[in-house]
């Protein structure tokens, strides 16, 4: 059963009415007595005067800020009794950060040396939900602030994250790519924004999951990556991590009110990118808005220096047809050859859009704030790169892609010194996106050619022509609202207790239309049909986080998450169309007697809702964390942490019914499975981190078991046409021997006609329990230059190895006849280690940086490299359709060179000036996960121009 819908507004109602009282009687409560004062001085003993020092609540997450005087010296009072995190910042110096530690009454000092340099002191809200230095997580946790982005100019918020140690992004096109994490597609890690999720459960598959890009990076605050399962606290799809978004807020003014302005430029030499924001807030003691607005521009881009000869993709194509025919899969009749010149244009590739938000906030008193956000992105011809002809026989292009939010948070903060914070937060969004797919045949004869119809094929050495073979349309509706209220509670000294209610309501739909062609000439069409059917997700969670510091060395911190999700499939018009339900229907008998690696029950699903009922689905899972961090005299905390997480199939998975090509001989449908069931994770995370006044670094292993993991599986078949049914297809030629899908042979002698339907099934199966593990590592250093500056080297460095420890017996048999050897790929794996997905062996980057002593100019050099890939997942190059040159191109690894810098100048209207070379080698390069080559070399030029008045 459902939630019903009237007690849920009930218990929200009252939890609202809490609310209201305590926002009432917020300035009841008596002020703190406590204080804690300083003194600032550099490396060489003279005081710091005009240092910024923030005073953080690490419990209620209420921030007091204040400046060191002309002697160094700086005080806050009034502060009650609790955790704090106390940061000093100086242009031309590195942040500094110590937790201080307040009894009732107590006065505490907390002294700081600062040193020349960049190192910025890294917080995040995202681990513990609540602010916490990052060196004292029991995770791999990354940041990046407002400042590093506007030096780096990412044009998406994936380039901003990728410094992270075990990061990868899915799509060469910025404005669609999503996160990969230790070895884990988008679909199974967490993306919030500002808290609240930006994960719904119609975008769940590896090739379509959620991006981050949805929000632009001008409204980004901050970008937080923590690595490993946090469903304890964030509930499903935090299985490989949670990437955090923070939004800008407007800006408070205790001096007046204040009117701020600012404009940004970005171009890009190689996609002749531009970009251009214009952000505007106005503020005071009492309430703060701003509003912001852009619009972006990314044509085509060009490849890099390098070209590919159509001898490369032979060779590939050669291999993967090999792999292809130990699995009964065609690959080499959907393989496209073809030359690719050097600075080649990739068609498909470009993006445009518009982004904009309003913000408000209302600031009744010190201790409470109310925020109401809108944003609403609206982005067009968001294309896949290297998918149109020549490289590829399916051109798909999100030629609509909108996404809007409302969203409200009020907090009050320092209730009670036992009761420090309270929140509860509200959001409603809208996600609709139109993908635009082109579908093109090989014609044979040209790439390849058969002895007869549907027989044994061949290279010819040739490049490939096409011949259209269909256009496809789907509209995609995702409608979803949720609540979160927490509450911090302070049950003894040195503890905090967060506890909180969350609830999600997600639906979705969509429509699908298409046409078919056979030598250019319209065969078919369908229209007001669907892909899914209408389905709605609801999840209700509770959470519970506990931190404790039993003595100044060691903290230990453990949670648990109750999760209850609920979903319902409603029987839907045009779900699915005549055609596909004929071929399916006639298709679940073949399943039922010879299921191979799919799932009969589950396939078997559609038939309630081909007959009018309604498919309900429940799943009450429980996950929980516990860690310990140790501190060591010196700034040394090791630490370790267990984990465990999980992920609701998503709705494609479970629920998507399409053909993805048909003809006369031969149907490609996507089958449903009803019978999935979540996928559960079980982390370990053991580390060390450093943190000092000049260097810090961490270094960690993780394992991560993975259990019910999901993957495609495939089974063929031949059925018998049956027109009358609206089966597709007309009288066709046998199909070739060797058959192992009970077809029948053909018989000597001419081609003759059949009555037999050849249908390749795909269906999203539990198939797999894969172990991933590896090791993580980071450094950051200052070196002091005299009156020149500093210079801060920063290095990451990762190794990971995945293995699928339940693997189907095609993929055992490719491994077994095909790895190990030495051409044209050095794969790895035998039958007892068939590597899952294809990852590189080890990643990393350097990135030296000079910083001017007085902080206003600044230099970079950064490189990036992954390994070659060995370890390759036997399905990713055997798999007829999505097997192509660009999957072996990836396994070569990458080497790519960036130099950026900028400078700021002016007092009353500052202009910050950044120029860069992206590829500075021109190197032409694929990364995993991505069906393309990366850009080649780009000059880019950003700019800046703030203004800042106080309006009498």
């Amino acid at each position: 059963m459902f939630l019903d819908k009237s007690a849920v507004r009930i218990r929200f109602s009252q939890v609202l009415i809490f609310c209201l009282m305590l926002l009432l009687s917020g300035n009841i409560f008596a002020q703190g007595t406590s204080s804690i004062t300083g003194l600032v001085k550099d490396q060489n003993e003279a005081v710091v005067a005009g240092a910024v020092v923030t005073v953080t609540n690490t419990g209620s997450g209420k921030e007091t800020t204040t400046n060191t005087n002309s002697n160094g010296k700086f005080e806050v009072k009034g502060l009650s009794s609790g955790q704090y995190r106390v940061q000093v910042r100086k242009g031309g110096f590195s942040e500094l950060g110590a937790g201080v530690s307040l009894g009732s009454g107590e006065n505490a000092t907390q002294d700081f040396a600062l040193s020349p340099g960049g190192l910025r002191e890294e917080v995040t809200v995202s681990a513990a939900k609540g602010l916490r230095a990052t060196s004292e997580i029991p995770q791999t946790v990354t940041t990046v602030g407002e400042e590093e982005i506007q030096q780096r100019r990412p044009i998406s918020i994936s380039q901003a994250f990728e410094k992270s140690p075990s990061v990868l992004s899915t799509d060469p096109n910025p404005f669609r790519a999503r996160p990969q994490i230790r070895g884990l597609q988008s679909n199974r890690i967490l993306v919030t924004v500002d808290g609240e999720r930006l994960n719904n459960p119609r975008f769940g598959a590896d090739f379509v999951g959620v991006s981050p890009s949805l929000v632009d990076v001008s409204q980004i605050k901050q970008v937080e990556v923590v690595a490993g399962s946090g469903s304890s606290l964030n509930g499903s799809d935090a299985v490989g991590g949670v990437i955090n978004i923070l939004t800008k807020g407007p800006d408070r003014s205790k001096d007046g009110v204040r009117m701020d302005f600012r404009l940004d430029g970005d171009y890009g030499s190689n996609k002749n990118y531009r970009k251009g924001v214009i952000n505007f807030g106005v503020g005071s003691n009492r309430a703060a808005i701003r509003l912001n607005f852009g619009r972006f521009i990314q044509p085509n881009y060009h490849v890099g220096g390098d070209a590919i000869t159509r001898q490369e993709v032979l060779t590939a194509g050669a291999f993967a047809n090999t792999a292809g025919n130990l699995v009964g899969q065609s690959v080499i009749t959907a393989y496209p050859v073809y030359d690719m010149a050097a600075n080649q244009e990739i068609g498909n590739s470009g993006a445009r859009g518009y982004i904009g938000a309003v913000d408000f906030m209302a600031f009744p008193n010190d201790n409470q704030e109310f925020r109401i956000r809108y944003t609403g992105n609206f982005y067009r011809d968001l294309g896949v790169p290297f998918t149109s002809q020549p490289f590829s026989t399916n051109r798909p292009n999100t030629g609509l892609s909108k996404f809007s939010k409302l969203s409200l948070r009020y907090e009050l903060r320092d209730i009670a010194s036992w009761f420090p914070r309270i929140s509860a937060s509200y959001y409603n969004q809208e996600y609709e996106r139109t993908l635009e797919e082109t579908r093109v045949g090989i014609v044979s004869g040209s790439s390849f050619s058969s002895a007869f119809p549907g027989g044994p094929s061949s290279f010819t050495g040739n490049p490939s022509t096409f011949t259209l073979n269909g256009e496809q349309l789907t509209n995609n509706h995702n409608t979803g609202t949720g609540f979160d209220i927490q509450l911090n509670f302070i049950p003894w000294k040195n503890a905090i207790y967060i506890t909180g209610v969350s609830f999600s309501n997600d639906f979705s739909r969509d429509e699908f239309s298409s046409r078919s062609f056979s030598s250019g000439v319209l065969t078919g069409s369908v229209s007001d049909v669907a892909n899914t059917p209408r389905t709605t997700y609801r999840n209700l969670g509770w959470y519970n986080q506990l931190e404790y510091t039993p003595i100044k060395y060691l903290r230990l911190t453990g949670g648990v998450r109750y999760d209850n999700w609920k979903t319902k499939a409603e029987p839907t018009p045009g779900y699915p169309n005549g055609n596909l339900g004929a071929v399916f229907l006639a298709l679940l008998p073949r399943i039922q007697s010879s299921p191979g690696g799919l799932n009969f029950t589950g396939a078997n699903g559609f038939t309630q809702l081909a007959a009018g009922q309604t498919i309900n689905t429940t799943s009450n899972v429980g996950t929980y964390n516990i860690g310990a961090t140790f501190f060591i005299p010196g700034g040394i905390n090791p630490y370790i942490r267990y984990s465990t997480s999980f992920r609701e199939p998503d709705l494609i998975a479970k629920y998507l019914l399409r053909g993805f090509a048909t003809s006369p001989l031969f149907s490609l449908p996507s089958i449903i499975n009803t019978n999935l069931v979540p996928e559960k994770g079980k982390d370990v995370d053991i580390g060390v981190k450093v943190s000092r006044s000049k260097y810090r670094g961490a270094l960690s292993y993780y394992r991560n078991q993975i259990d019910n993991a999901t993957g495609t599986a495939f089974n063929s078949y031949c059925i018998p046409f049956n027109p009358a049914a609206g089966i597709l297809g007309t009288p066709s030629f046998f199909l070739p021997t060797p058959l192992p899908f009970g077809c029948a042979a053909p018989p000597p002698g001419p081609p003759v006609a059949s009555t037999q339907h050849f249908v390749q099934a795909f269906q999203t199966v539990n198939f797999a329990k894969v172990l991933i593990r590896g090791y993580e590592a980071s450094a950051e250093v200052d070196i002091p230059l005299g009156e020149a500056g500093s210079l801060t080297p920063y290095f990451t460095f990762s190794t990971i190895k995945a293995t699928n420890q339940t693997p189907d017996p095609n993929r055992v048999r490719i491994v077994t006849n095909l790895y190990n050897s030495s051409a044209p790929l050095e794969l790895e794996g035998s039958a007892n280690d068939v590597p899952f997905y294809s990852l590189p062996n080890y990643q990393g980057s350097f990135s030296p940086r000079f910083n001017s002593a007085k902080g206003n100019w600044w230099a970079e050099y950064e490189y990036r490299f992954t390994s070659k890939i060995t370890r390759v997942d036997p399905n990713e190059i055997s798999f007829a359709g999505t097997t192509t040159y660009a999957n072996f191109a990836a396994y070569k690894g990458l080497k790519k060179h960036t130099i950026r810098g900028g400078m700021k100048f002016g007092e009353t209207m500052p202009v910050v000036l950044t120029l860069g070379v992206e590829n500075l080698t021109n190197e032409t390069y694929f990364q995993l996960f991505q069906p393309a080559p990366g850009a080649g070399r780009a000059f880019t030029i950003g700019v800046s121009i703030s203004m800042s008045k106080l309006l009498k």
